[in-house]
């Protein structure tokens, strides 16, 4: 019996002696030198997660005259002026689209971009117009309808503020948002709706305002500006409710309120009825 014993575990014993240079083997992991010379030459900038170090915004003219270079003060933006010649059946449909307004404009405007890649500015070269305004619409373009942009001009100025506060803002820029309260940003949207509610008590009592002129009148030039970065819908119904609550008897001189005793009993018999 005990020679049996013995025998058994000396047979574990010789399969562990057996079996572990085997397990120490496939146990090991390679060990190799690390490549410290092609480390130090990685390079950020020159990687495809790097990014651009410059951005090119393409400045166009619809006018007769060529547009000048224009500086940017900022390191990472660089402006290439162009001139963009039309057709006559484009220049017929851009002047009924700046007729139409901004929405229409800014559709227009998308259709004669060359590049939707990068970021690019109109120049319509519309003499009527009262002030230097660039503004920007919902495509990554911008318009104004002077003719020319000379360096620090309004136009110019403003493009400069755009593109380093908005379009292609530096880390310095995005450091100092981050720190002011006065740069939050507030949540920005494709579509916005506005609805309008008309609660009456009594379907039979006439309405006879019209919602729309009313819209128009009050809200006509904040639809008009914010329809130029994003689509804005206004709609208008009518809900026709009924009152739940019985009317309380006010006293003669109006300083108390009381209910009846009819108003009571039908309390108490809504309340037996749900129990």
């Amino acid at each position: 019996m005990a020679g049996t014993r013995l025998q058994i575990v000396g047979a574990f014993v010789l399969f562990a002696l057996l079996a572990a240079p085997v397990a120490w083997h496939l146990t090991q992991v390679e060990r190799v030198e690390l490549p410290v010379s092609r480390i130090q030459q990685l390079s950020w900038a020159a990687s495809r997660f790097g990014g651009q170090s410059r951005f090119q915004v393409d400045v166009y003219s619809f006018g007769a005259l060529a547009p000048s270079s224009l500086p940017s003060s900022a390191p990472n933006v660089v402006y290439a002026t162009h001139k963009l010649p039309l057709t006559e059946e484009q220049n017929q449909q851009l002047k009924r689209a700046v007729d139409a307004g901004l929405q229409a404009t800014d559709d227009a405007l998308e259709t004669l971009q060359p590049s939707n890649t990068r970021f690019s500015v109109f120049l319509l070269c519309d003499e009527t117009a009262a002030a230097p305004v660039l503004t920007v619409g919902k495509y990554r373009h911008a318009w104004s309808q002077q003719c020319q942009v000379t360096k620090g001009d309004a136009v110019h100025l403003a493009m400069e503020r755009l593109m380093q506060r908005h379009v292609y803002p530096s880390p310095e820029e995005k450091t100092a948002k981050t720190q002011s309260a006065e740069m939050k940003n507030a949540r920005r949207a494709l579509h916005y709706r506005l609805q309008f509610s008309l609660l009456m008590e009594n379907p039979a009592t006439p309405w006879s305002e019209n919602m729309r002129t009313i819209v128009d009148r009050y809200l006509g030039r904040f639809v008009q500006k914010v329809g130029a970065v994003a689509n804005f819908t206004v709609e208008t119904q009518v809900v026709q409710y009924a009152r739940l609550a019985k009317e309380v008897t006010p006293s003669a001189d109006g300083t108390e309120f009381y209910v009846n005793a009819e108003d009571l009993k039908q309390v108490h018999a809504l309340c037996v009825a749900v129990s």
